[in-house]
């Protein structure tokens, strides 16, 4: 089972990888993608919408989710 700070630690540095991944928005869907699968992967139960949150919070601060760019994802 995966804790709380283990899951904000992930998206902490999901977070801060944001701007490497935006340089490239032909990867960026994909990559992104990838990388939030594996965190819902590890997240259990309740935190799995916590993890969804959290995700689109680091959408929006991106200033992805804005641009109404990210309409494809699975995340929605």
């Amino acid at each position: 089972m995966t804790s709380r700070p283990e899951l904000d630690a992930l998206l902490r540095q999901l977070e801060l990888d944001l701007p490497y991944m935006k340089a490239d928005m032909h990867g960026f869907y994909r990559e992104f993608e990838d990388r939030a699968e594996l965190i819902l992967g590890v997240a259990e139960g309740s935190e799995a919408e916590y993890v969804l949150d959290c995700l689109m919070t680091i959408l929006r601060r991106g200033d992805i989710a804005q641009k109404n760019i990210f309409k494809r994802s699975r995340l929605h």
